[in-house]
């Protein structure tokens, strides 16, 4: 390690910093052959030396499309050490989430549309977390830019989660071409803070001295100059020029300068393909054998195809390794990427075109995992039977489930060069399909409109269809998820049995969340509530949760809303299926909306644990959903906001068909804290309203939007929005003021606008259709308004009916909202001393719940009723963030900081963090306080 102290001292450091349990990441950038290598080779056997595990992978350029291959590399080990089995605990928690990368069992499939990756990084994540809990580790990775993209992406995920974990990320990479996508990973994780770069530098002529001296003996001073202006400094270009003047016998003096200048040691092909060559032809046969292998194969492997004997095939492995060409041991390798490529490129392109189907088939036979075999079929030029079609399937298979969809569709592509059966053909085709769709090439969608008749069944053109909606579907491509969805419903025609009822219950209950297909597909619900297996299949139970939520959107039978959600989440809900996630959000925005809220908090607290389990982050903010609109309406105004927050970013990342009511009910999160501007930011959808005014949660966004309106004096636009709003959901039938109240919007802002006949209009239908449904929160807020339209003493007798109807249920923002505006009514009225009752208890209320704007205007209303309220300061309680808020109750719960990080998909260091936060802003020494501080607050 010449002229190599700075960056050894880099190194070191972040070895010590490891060492410490402060994780820290270090990237050497340099050109090939400037020591990064050599590098990573001192880093390992200084972390050895301070008794670190070390784990260790090296990318190659052959097999840059093997999803999370550098990862396997790394963790694969720890699965050969631990045997899959008696870990120690290393695959505990969300660890386990990783099996899948070390091929065991398969990826749990969240959401339609969803990075299937985030789970497997996450659990490679908390991998290695495990690992730094026995102690220290070291993480190096070689050649970082030929890495496959998963492996690119993982790195960037672990770098930005290394503080608190004893762990060093040593990456070294070569400065790649700008687009590139190695360049925008590796660009973007050497641009996060903490990430340490180091560029190994050229030699000096007296550091090229050096290495002329133990490789040629003593030297004249020119010469050494020579080998330094023609290597350029470059370590291994300096040893391959040393190497072939020894081998020209050419002395290091002055006149060795002329004879040295014609070995052009620059390009260093010339001199690997010369050394190759001197061993004969059966050394280059395998070489070559080895090189399209990419250190895969075995001596045995590489001496079939090579047709050599094994002895024979030993002794020219000795002679070439002891040429500094091939390594010595088992798989056979090379010296370096640059030695690799010198002799693959000097390959003659007849028996290059053949030698890649012949390493595939040796692969195929020795159990070389499937996309290792199809990466080598991908340049295989021609057909090679019927197990290469098998590896190729199997092979896009494992890329979709580690998430490398782009990966799946290059082996569909030539899985199709291998003229499957007609039959095959179509499945193939199908798959492509889907893989194209999922990683945003167009042409999946036509593909697979064009494919799907070939299919020999109703049920698999049928099923290929509904995938393919569910996925347009949740990313908002509504028209499109509509056509094919009527198209895999006209496959069923005539089709019999549980998979046929099975597909026409998704098809309905996936066109339910489209406004112009609902009026078709709510009848088909209804039908298929008929069938006597509903509550034994996986479906079955999520069509009776959809079931139980129309009872809501509708306005129909309470008493059959909770009949329905209990069949759909009685015991026997098989978890494991993805249906059960979905039917228990759905059971929770039922019972929700029929103010049922402990038994919606259980359901999405049932919902946020199977998605935890699964590692999946955007169900877990789906779950986090209904849990907002619950929170929102039981006062609890921070952990609503803080679930709406979840919410909107899971469905940024892949739950995009409910993205509209997650930044409606953000929004109005808040509204209530009087936080208008932030408000304002949450109703503007990304790309405008144009692609999502299909949607049916596109009514919430227009609620919200509304409100916000007439928060800000703006009665006009609000009542323009309110009315569009009620369009939006007669349309979809969305018809429940315990669902979506616009009328009561609405009437409000005729009011303000002096329509009062079309406010009481509004008014009255409201309170029609509240009374009709009979839950307290909504004929609560329906009296409220009936009452603030009326204006006189009809209307103080409404708000005094809204408060006995709101008196015994857990609505509290809704009942504090009717405490205030009675109070205040009462003091318009002349009724001063009896408004102050009403306004203190109201402000109270308001406070504890959290909102804001509403604890501001009581204590308004309370001075001008003559009343002495003591200043309202913000409490401890009330001074944490959501985010901390949400930390806190875990712990209180008695979760350990890593039991809590791995529920919040977070890190240790950040929920460490916030509680230190809110140990000082609770005034308490530590968790076991937390439980009582927050009692005392609440």
């Amino acid at each position: 390690m010449i002229e190599r102290d700075d960056e050894l001292r880099a190194v070191e450091a972040v070895l010590d910093s490891a060492v410490e349990g402060e994780g820290r990441a270090l990237i050497v950038r340099g050109d090939a052959g400037i020591g990064k290598t050599a590098l990573l080779a001192a880093a390992a056997q200084s972390a050895r030396g301070r008794g670190c595990q070390v784990l260790e992978a090296r990318a190659d350029a052959l097999e840059s499309e093997l999803s999370f291959g550098v990862c396997m590399q790394l963790f694969e080990p720890l699965h050969r050490v631990t045997n899959g089995d008696e870990d120690g605990g290393l695959f505990s928690g969300a660890a386990a989430l990783a099996r899948p990368v070390l091929g065991q069992g398969v990826v749990v499939i969240g959401a339609p549309g969803e990075d299937r990756t985030l789970p497997l990084m996450n659990g490679l994540y908390w991998l290695c977390a495990n690992l730094a809990e026995r102690g220290p580790a070291l993480l190096s990775v070689d050649d970082a830019h030929w890495s496959d993209v998963p492996s690119l992406q993982f790195l960037r995920f672990l770098a930005r989660r290394l503080e608190g974990i004893g762990v060093a990320l040593l990456v070294a990479a070569r400065p790649t071409a700008t687009g590139d996508v190695a360049t925008r990973y590796l660009s973007g994780l050497a641009e996060h803070t903490g990430v340490g770069v180091t560029r190994p530098a050229a030699l000096s002529e007296d550091a090229v001295g050096e290495l002329v001296r133990a490789e040629l003996g003593e030297f004249e001073p020119p010469f050494a100059g020579a080998c330094a202006r023609l290597s350029g400094g470059n370590p291994l270009y300096v040893q391959e020029l040393l190497r072939s003047a020894r081998e020209h016998g050419i002395e290091p003096t002055e006149r060795g300068v002329e004879a040295l200048s014609e070995l052009h040691p620059e390009r260093i092909t010339a001199s690997v393909v010369a050394r190759v060559d001197a061993s004969g032809d059966q050394a280059r046969a395998l070489a070559n054998a080895t090189a399209v292998g990419s250190g895969r194969l075995a001596l045995r492997d590489v001496a079939e195809i090579a047709n050599l004997d094994h002895r024979q095939a030993r002794g020219l492995a000795d002679e070439l390794a002891a040429s500094a060409i091939l390594t010595s041991g088992e798989p056979l390798g090379f010296t370096h990427p640059l030695v690799r490529a010198a002799v693959y490129d000097s390959i003659p392109d007849v028996a290059r075109a053949g030698l890649p189907a012949e390493v595939a088939e040796r692969l195929h036979e020795t159990g070389a995992p499937h996309e290792v075999v199809a990466g080598h079929l991908l340049s295989a030029e021609h057909r090679c039977g019927p197990w290469a079609l098998d590896e190729l399937e199997a092979a896009a298979a494992e890329a979709m489930s580690r998430g490398s969809p782009t990966a799946a569709a290059r082996y569909l592509r030539r899985a199709l060069d291998e003229g499957p059966a007609p039959e095959r053909r179509a499945q193939v085709l199908v798959s492509l399909g889907l893989a194209e769709a999922e990683g945003g090439d167009p042409r999946g969608a036509e593909r697979l409109a064009a494919a799907v008749e070939a299919l020999p069944t109703h049920e698999m053109r049928a099923g290929t269809m509904l995938g393919l909606g569910m996925a347009l579907t949740a990313q908002g491509e509504v028209s499109r998820a509509t056509a094919a969805y009527e198209r895999g419903i006209a496959a069923l025609a005539g089709a019999q049995g549980s998979v046929a009822r099975d597909l026409e219950a998704l098809c309905a209950i996936g066109l339910a969340h489209d406004r112009e297909a609902r009026a078709g597909a709510l009848p088909r619900i209804e039908a298929l509530l008929d069938d006597p297996d509903l509550d034994r299949s996986p479906t079955g139970r999520l069509l009776l949760a959809q079931a139980a939520a129309e009872r809501g959107y509708q306005g129909g039978s309470i008493d059959e809303l909770r009949a329905l959600a209990g069949r759909a989440l009685a015991p026997g809900l098989d978890e494991d299926q993805p249906a059960a996630f979905w039917t228990c959000v759905l059971a929770a925005y039922a019972y929700d909306d029929c103010d049922e809220y402990e038994r919606a908090e259980r359901a999405a607290a049932r919902a946020l644990e199977m998605a935890r389990r699964r590692g999946s982050v955007v169900q877990a903010s789906a779950a986090c959903h209904p849990s907002a609109f619950v929170n929102l309406r039981r006062g609890r105004v921070d952990r609503a906001l803080a679930d709406a927050q979840t919410s909107v970013e899971g469905a940024e990342q892949g739950w995009r068909l409910a993205l509209p009511s997650s930044r409606a009910v953000l929004a109005a999160a808040h509204i209530e804290r009087g936080e208008l501007d932030a408000a304002s930011a949450a109703v503007n959808l990304p790309g405008g309203d144009a692609p999502w005014e299909r949607l049916i949660s596109f009514g919430w966004l227009l609620a919200a939007r509304g409100r916000l309106e007439l928060e800000r004096g703006e009665p006009q636009k609000a009542l323009a929005t309110f009315l569009a709003c009620g369009e939006l959901c007669e349309q979809a039938r969305v018809t429940n003021p315990s669902v979506i109240s616009w009328r009561t919007g609405a009437a409000l802002a005729a009011a303000r606008l002096g329509e009062a006949e079309q406010g009481r209009e509004l008014i009255d239908e409201e309170l029609e259709r509240a009374r009709r449904y009979g839950a307290p929160r909504a004929l609560g807020a329906a009296l409220r308004t009936f009452g603030l339209v009326l204006g006189d003493e009809r209307g103080i007798a409404a708000l005094r009916e809204s408060l006995g109807v709101l008196e015994g249920s857990q609505a509290e923002l809704e009942r504090s909202r009717t405490l205030v505006e009675l109070g205040a009514a009462l003091r318009r009225s002349g009724q001063r001393r009896d408004s102050r009752g009403p306004l203190r208890e109201g402000l109270d209320l308001a406070s504890r719940c959290g909102a804001t704007k509403l604890a501001d205007r009581a204590l308004e209303e309370l001075h001008a009723a003559g009343g002495r309220p003591r200043r309202r300061e913000m409490s401890g309680a009330e001074a944490l963030t959501p985010s901390e808020r949400r930390i806190v109750a875990l712990a209180a719960d008695g979760l350990s900081n890593p039991q809590i990080a791995q529920a919040l998909f977070v890190t240790r260091r950040t929920v460490e963090m916030h509680l230190t936060n809110a140990y000082r802003k609770l005034d308490v020494g530590g968790r076991d306080e937390l439980g009582g501080a927050m009692a005392e607050a609440r």
